[in-house]
């Protein structure tokens, strides 16, 4: 059995096209909590954007400790606009050698309004690929996700 702990760092970054000022702020980490595998076959984990935790393959999932990454969205412009969020693949590096890849989700909402006195806060997921043991062996893994926030005025 090979048990792994994980805890996603997020590195916010945005550009502003327009002169309103618009803040994000990173509420919670994505953390995909602690897991083992079996029998060197892998399998994947997935926190949704809902919540929920789940895997696939030889990957058991330990304990109930997870999170999916959550965002607050401000602004105090009077125009509304909404976002769309890049959602890239990452390699995780562990803490005694090998990687894992991270596959963003979708956020929820996937398309989140925003208006002056009405902040939106986006709630984001990911799937992580587990492989054999020997590729990666027990430890932390850890990474930095870069996020693009897309807006689009209405």
């Amino acid at each position: 059995m090979v048990k792994f702990s994980l805890l996603i760092l997020l590195i916010l970054m945005f550009e502003m096209v327009s002169s309103q000022p618009i803040e994000i702020t990173n509420t919670q980490d994505l953390a995909l909590g602690t897991f083992s595998q079996f029998d060197d076959v892998g399998g994947t984990v997935t926190v949704s954007n809902t919540g929920s935790r789940s895997s696939t393959g030889n990957v058991t999932l330990i304990g109930s400790t997870f999170s999916y990454a959550a965002f607050t969205i401000t602004t105090d412009s009077t125009d509304q606009f909404s976002l769309q969020i890049d959602k890239p693949a990452i390699s995780l590096s562990g803490s005694n050698g090998g990687s894992m890849s991270l596959q963003i989700g979708t956020a929820n909402p996937e398309f989140p309004s925003v208006i002056f006195g009405s902040p939106a806060t986006v709630y984001i997921g990911g799937t992580l690929t587990v492989g054999t043991s020997s590729a990666n062996p027990s430890g932390a893994y850890s990474g930095n996700i870069l996020l693009t926030f897309d807006f689009h005025y209405e």
